[in-house]
């Protein structure tokens, strides 16, 4: 009978400390202690990396327009070398790009204000009726 009650009283020891065990680790997860899935790393919830992502998204946006294709690269200076006479602020997507991945823009007016750069060179070389000109 002894022997009996001793392993009738491990059992229920072993299951008390399974279940504060289980009871631990769901509030553990719930209170979301160590849950770096959910949260995202910590270099992603900076306010600048969140500042690229959202302006990469706009600039993927507007590259997909179809009449967009004039604006994703430079303009070549061998075949336009008078864009670079007339324009003196060249800029475009892929130049967006780049600032953004080195995280140059720090307010949404500074990247705005490239959008708004690119639309006048565009309307200052081309012509308000132009295909180009309307397209920005």
């Amino acid at each position: 009978k002894k022997l009996k009650a001793s392993r009738e009283k491990k059992l229920k020891k072993r299951r008390r400390e399974m279940e504060e065990a289980d009871l631990y680790r769901s509030s553990a997860q719930r209170r979301g202690t160590n849950n770096r899935r959910e949260r995202g790393s910590a270099r992603d919830r900076m306010p600048h990396v969140r500042m690229a992502d959202r302006v990469e998204q706009i600039r993927m946006q507007v590259e997909k327009r179809p009449g967009s294709v004039p604006f994703h690269r430079p303009v070549n200076r061998r075949t336009l070398p008078k864009y670079y006479v007339v324009i003196s602020q060249p800029i475009d997507l892929q130049s967006i790009r780049d600032r953004n991945q080195r995280y140059e823009y720090k307010t949404a007016d500074s990247f705005l204000r490239e959008f708004d750069l690119m639309k006048n060179n565009a309307i200052k070389f081309n012509g308000i009726d132009s295909i180009i000109g309307k397209e920005a």
